[in-house]
C-alpha cells in the first residue's frame, strides 16, 4: 500500500487522510482506517475523522460529478458528430437528387 500526506483545503495538511494507490489493500484500509473512523464519535456523538475523510472525498471528486460537465461531454461525444454526419447525409442527398 502507497501512503501519501492528504491536503486539506488550500494545501493544509489533512492529518489521518490517507492517499492511497489503488491495489489489493484496498479491503485492509477500509477494515483498519475507513470504517473505524464511521464509528469513531467525539463526546458530542460526531464521526470527526469520518467527516473529513468525506469532505476531502467532495473536494477531490467533486469537478468530474457536476452536471454542467456532464452535458458538455454528452453533447460534444454524440450530439456533435451526430449532427456532423447528418449534415453530410443531407448534402449527399442533395448532390444525389441533383444529379438525377
Amino acid at each position: 500500500m502507497v501512503e501519501l500526506e492528504s491536503s486539506g483545503p488550500r494545501g493544509i495538511p489533512a492529518p489521518g487522510l490517507p492517499v492511497v494507490a489503488a491495489d489489493a489493500s484496498q479491503p485492509r484500509l477500509l477494515e483498519e482506517q475507513v470504517v473505524p473512523a464511521f464509528y469513531e464519535r467525539d463526546p458530542r456523538g460526531v464521526p470527526v475523522r469520518w467527516m473529513a475523510i468525506v469532505k476531502e472525498a467532495i473536494r477531490t471528486v467533486a469537478s468530474r460529478f457536476c452536471a454542467r460537465r456532464m452535458v458538455k461531454q454528452y453533447v460534444e461525444q454524440m450530439y456533435v458528430p451526430q449532427a456532423a454526419d447528418a449534415g453530410s447525409a443531407i448534402a449527399n442527398a442533395g448532390e444525389r437528387a441533383i444529379d438525377r
